[in-house]
């Protein structure tokens, strides 16, 4: 495996300028020269996040295009893979390439769960992928078997339960919708427009 972030010479994500949709960057997350697969998270704001994960159904980076010039601007990345954000990566001559690279995160993640989740409500649990995003809140990412993510579950107090999540509900492609669990029971209970 490539390692993203070696400190010498960081590997990142390259796009290609003239692509016709930006929302759909060819991007290379492990620098080994092939473009690879992501799945896309929108919100009503315009503001596009690039998710790769692992074999394991781990997420291991988020990089996004700030500006939308087709570019990516800056990733959070999962250095050592153990399933919390650990390396946000930024782009400060704006060419593309990461060329710096900090510490993210509190330092203190706790090992990502793989909770019974339901998305749809139709009885049956989901797959998804997961990451810790190195503030101590698991994220449980769905999508749409089209690339693109529907739904993002939170367990904030890793209780097992889900705390709030954020949803495409009009299945438009963007997240539109903020659902929370008010009496900690698992299901959420409330709805908000994001």
């Amino acid at each position: 495996m490539v390692n993203r972030t070696d400190a010498r010479h960081p590997r990142a994500p390259q796009t290609e300028r003239d692509t016709a949709m930006l929302e759909h960057p060819n991007i290379d997350f492990d620098g080994d020269g092939h473009f690879d697969n992501y799945d896309t998270v929108a919100d009503n704001h315009g503001h596009y996040a690039f998710v790769h994960h692992d074999t394991h159904g781990h997420v291991d980076a988020i990089a996004y295009d700030n500006n939308h010039d087709g570019l990516i601007d800056e990733m959070l990345v999962d250095h050592n893979h153990d399933g919390t954000m650990d390396t946000h990566l930024t782009d400060t001559n704006h060419d593309g390439y990461m060329d710096h690279s900090s510490p993210y995160g509190t330092g203190g993640g706790q090992p990502v769960e793989h909770p019974y989740i339901d998305f749809d409500g139709d009885g049956h649990g989901d797959s998804y992928t997961s990451f810790n995003d190195g503030y101590g809140t698991e994220n449980f990412l769905h999508t749409d078997g089209h690339g693109h993510v529907d739904a993002i579950a939170q367990d904030g107090n890793h209780d097992g339960l889900i705390d709030r999540e954020y949803v495409d509900q009009d299945h438009d492609g963007r997240i539109d919708h903020l659902l929370t669990d008010n009496n900690h029971d698992g299901y959420m209970d409330h709805s908000t427009s994001v």
